[in-house]
């Protein structure tokens, strides 16, 4: 064992370990057995250990002084056992960190090279009252996304108009059912009506969105389901930190598409649900001008450049 990765155990039971280093100490210790035997030597000695060990130890010593010879082998066996038990206590809880912290580093290596994605966002908040008619409904919209920070969302009103909005990776812009298309130079100004927008993680600009989601959330990775999904649960550190207070994300462990996406806890501000689901519908290739705003109204309209 090098001192790197010495340095990176005794980082990790100080609680100081970077999700980098802890990235690169899950595959070391992944490498061999030697690895693993040689990190249990070192918890041993760390400040955790002792206190498990030591009154095993006590215990132990007691019993071989009067244990018979052939006794003192069975005894030998069961602290080992007892040994391997508490190695087991602080490996295991590790091992799902590193597992869950190397399967969201997969997804963000995996982001660039997504292709179109159209998602259904649906209601998920049995409580939630739908607006008047007023505005547009988020329950039923489709969010239409490619890389990087293109995106386009239709929502509908009550009567079947539409009114989208989206960015062409420079400039965002708006087409209400009727009246003037707004364009603006900044790509944020009308992402208000995504998901996770007004919480900072609208899963837009995807790469840096799960990078937020490594900083600033603890994760935790579940098993493999049936058709082929695996989840990832995002809880959030610091109250302080922008961000739903949850998030739950089923990606596909081989691709490192994102299948689908829960919200929960949305901002209450527009009166829209507290809780939404963002589910993936295909993949399908889209025209080169699907995200300017001329594909999505006539030559007729009136186009006003914001300031």
């Amino acid at each position: 064992m090098n001192d790197l990765n010495e340095e990176r155990i005794h980082l990790y039971f100080d609680g100081m370990l970077n999700s980098d280093n802890e990235k690169h100490l899950g595959e070391w210790l992944k490498a061999s057995s030697d690895n693993a035997l040689q990190f249990a030597q070192l918890a041993k000695l760390h400040d955790r250990m002792p206190s498990i060990v030591k009154s095993r130890e006590v215990a132990g010593k007691a019993l071989v002084k009067r244990q018979s010879a052939k006794n003192r082998w069975a005894l030998a066996g069961g602290m080992v056992a007892m040994l391997a038990g508490c190695i087991l206590a602080i490996w295991w809880p590790m091992a799902g960190k590193l597992n869950a912290s190397m399967a969201l580093e997969r997804l963000i290596e995996s982001s660039d090279g997504l292709g179109d994605r159209a998602y259904m966002i649906t209601n998920q908040d049995p409580e939630y009252i739908p607006a008047d008619g007023r505005m547009p409904s988020i329950d039923g919209a489709m969010l239409y996304v490619r890389a990087p920070d293109m995106y386009v969302l239709v929502r509908r009103f009550h009567d079947g108009r539409t009114f989208v909005t989206g960015c062409d990776g420079e400039r965002s812009w708006a087409v209400p059912p009727d009246g003037k298309v707004r364009v603006s130079a900044d790509p944020m100004r009308f992402r208000g009506p995504i998901p996770g927008h007004q919480h900072g993680i609208p899963f837009v600009d995807l790469r840096s969105d799960l990078v937020q989601l490594r900083d600033a959330y603890t994760v935790g990775l579940e098993s493999i389901q049936s058709n082929g999904w695996q989840a990832l649960l995002a809880e959030k550190k610091s109250a302080r930190q922008r961000g739903p207070r949850q998030l739950k994300l089923w990606f596909g462990p081989a691709t490192g598409v994102i299948h689908r996406m829960v919200f929960e806890g949305m901002p209450q501000a527009q009166g829209g649900p507290r809780s939404v689901a963002v589910e993936l519908q295909n993949q399908h290739a889209l025209l080169p001008d699907f995200f300017h705003h001329t594909s999505h109204h006539g030559p007729d309209r009136n186009v006003v450049e914001e300031e």
